[in-house]
């Protein structure tokens, strides 16, 4: 989590990158700046196609989030897109009440505009190349953070369609073997997944039987209590039967709720690794909507809508992706994030 306190706008343009995590593109980005000290807080995106529509929720999110002015950046080569967009948006935070600064960002420039006056933007903007000799730049790389060149760079790399044919084959004998005695198959399970969290290598095969494990709503809603300090007596607790579904309501309310439970990186990371595998290798929703929650948990957002996206490809009708997906619809940070702002 990063406080920034900005004075020019080159210095909030540089920042959104590393916010987001890339470099966006016909994009609309809203910003919102608190108090007197211009207080980066909630940043938010949509793709530009999508800005009309999306201007009064932007407004609505931007408000809670305690904005006293805000900030519009559309990413885009077309002026027309630029105005139309950046008017919308404009607009639907002038009628909350909030000052708003506009920018225009193109591949090699960047510059204000008035966007319900498209003859006053300048013909010609500043060096993009400004963007990066920023004070806001220069910290953000020092602390080892870097803006990919797309968002789509931020999802993982499959594996080979070989590797992925060993992966289906093991996940489905592992299935199979879970048929006879399904509670001694979920106490394996939630054992293997505990297990591969602490290995230091992962085969195909582990892929598929740790993504057959997750494809039992039990062991997923296991797996992700472990996640949390002091959760793994709760897996367990859900394992045997003797928690049910509310164990999984304490653990999200538990991560949303101010003040929140911060995710501890020992245990963060080597989960991480796992899921990514396993994602790489089948293609699970249970595993990429894991890998969203952990990456909204985190606060990489945009990062959890690229895992939400992919697990809508693989079943558009799992429930846990579509609750997770309202969360970031609506702008809500992890309650850690809040507790800080």
């Amino acid at each position: 989590m990063h406080t920034i306190r900005v004075t020019e706008p080159r210095e909030l343009l540089a920042f959104v990158p590393y916010q987001l995590g890339f470099q966006p593109t016909d994009s609309l980005v809203v910003m919102s700046l608190r108090g007197e000290r211009s207080r980066v807080g909630l940043i938010a995106r949509v793709d530009l196609a999508h800005a009309a529509d999306a201007a009064a929720g932007l407004a609505r999110h931007v408000l809670d989030d305690g904005a006293t002015s805000a900030v519009v950046v559309v990413y885009t080569e077309s002026d027309h897109g630029a105005h139309d967009a950046a008017q919308a948006a404009a607009a639907a935070l002038t009628d909350a009440g909030l000052p708003v600064r506009s920018w225009w960002v193109t591949g090699g420039d960047y510059r204000p505009m008035l966007p319900e006056f498209p003859e006053a933007t300048p013909p010609v903007g500043r060096p993009i190349s400004d963007l990066q000799a920023t004070e806001v730049a220069a910290t953000m790389v020092a602390q080892g953070l870097r803006a990919l060149p797309t968002r789509s760079d931020l999802d993982l790399t499959p594996a080979s369609a070989r590797e992925r044919r060993r992966a289906a084959s093991a996940r489905a004998l592992e299935c199979d073997g879970g048929a006879e005695d399904r509670p001694a198959w979920r106490a394996a399970s939630l054992r293997q997944w505990l297990d591969a969290a602490s290995a230091d290598t992962f085969t195909a095969a582990d892929a598929g039987r740790l993504a057959a494990a997750l494809d039992d709503r039990v062991v997923r809603d296991a797996v992700l209590c472990a996640l949390v300090p002091g959760g793994r007596k709760v897996a367990e607790q859900v394992i045997s039967g003797q928690r049910g579904s509310d164990a999984l309501g304490e653990v999200v309310t538990s991560v949303i709720e101010t003040p929140g439970v911060m995710p501890d990186a020992d245990v963060f990371a080597p989960v991480v690794a796992v899921l990514t595998h396993v994602a790489a290798h089948v293609d699970s929703a249970p595993a990429r909507t894991l890998l969203a929650f952990l990456a909204w948990w985190q606060g990489d957002g945009a990062r959890a809508q690229v895992h939400l996206s992919a697990a809508e490809r693989h079943d558009p009708d799992y429930r846990l992706a579509a609750l997770l997906t309202s969360v970031l619809a609506a702008a809500m940070p992890p309650g850690w994030i809040r507790a800080h702002r």
